[in-house]
């Protein structure tokens, strides 16, 4: 199926296929993927897929977004191609972002929960968990 059926996928009693359709090429545009809208997912990258499913997500309007290890896997720019479209959305959505890459953390949320053996090891604002004793002797390596 074509990028643009398969944001189609949700389907709604109450949403018009014109507005669905709408949503859906908004969504991808807004993860950089206006330009591949005819073509078939499976010649997509591992990139555009995961796009794709962030995509879906902003079809719905959601207010909070969770995302599990979105950029497992993924290079720092590749990262940056991932992240970077859901945290300009405005208006913002809550989003709740797992993630064990440190520099993702600081980089694209404002607050931090770092956990650690199940437990909240410390909690701050994301911009001075670099600096944070307990932050940085648990993922100093990861900095």
């Amino acid at each position: 199926p074509a990028l643009w059926r398969e944001a189609l996928a949700l389907r709604s009693a109450r949403t018009a296929l014109a507005e669905r359709e709408g949503r859906a090429r908004r969504a991808l545009a807004a993860v950089g993927l206006a330009d591949t809208m005819e073509r078939p997912v499976h010649e997509l990258s591992e990139l555009a897929r995961r796009s794709i499913a962030i995509a879906r997500l902003l079809i719905a309007k959601p207010r909070v977004i969770l995302l599990d290890e979105p950029t497992a896997g993924l290079s720092s720019s590749a990262r940056s191609a991932l992240l970077a479209p859901v945290f300009a959305i405005r208006p913002q959505p809550t989003i709740l972002l797992v993630e064990h890459d440190p520099k993702a953390v600081i980089e694209y949320t404002n607050r931090a929960i770092v956990l650690a053996n199940g437990r909240i090891a410390t909690h701050v604002a994301s911009d001075a968990l670099e600096n944070d004793p307990v932050f940085r002797n648990l993922y100093a390596e990861g900095l």
